[in-house]
């Protein structure tokens, strides 16, 4: 039963992490989106 338990919050950090990768990597694509844009 502890063993399901660590797993799960095991789970939750991988997906919050997983998360900030894709929110980082958006708005690096949007900052260059922009750049582009004012050149």
């Amino acid at each position: 039963m502890v063993y399901i338990i660590i797993k799960l919050k095991n789970v939750t950090k991988l997906k919050k992490v997983l998360i900030q990768d894709i929110k980082s990597v958006y708005n690096n694509a949007l900052t260059r989106n922009k750049q582009e844009r004012t050149q």
